[in-house]
């Protein structure tokens, strides 16, 4: 009998331990989109900055790299 328990709690211990991980790898997916949707951001912030840098507009530039500073702060919290 008492083996039994045994193996039950072990399967048990196994199931909560797999739904934990479970919860960890979706917690760690939201947070690779999030970091991915700010990493594009920032990309894109980046590219109209050498943009406007190239025409000249430098108010334009300096717009896009506060909007770029802007997603990498929002990006690490």
């Amino acid at each position: 009998m008492t083996e039994v328990y045994r193996k039950l709690l072990d399967e048990l211990r196994t199931s909560n331990n797999v739904a934990e991980l479970n919860i960890e790898v979706e917690q760690l997916q939201r947070a690779l989109e999030a970091s991915t949707i700010a990493h594009n951001r920032m990309r894109a912030a980046l590219h109209e900055a050498h943009e406007a840098m190239a025409q000249g507009d430098l108010l334009s530039a300096r717009a896009a790299i506060k909007r770029g500073l802007s997603e990498t702060q929002e990006g690490e919290q």
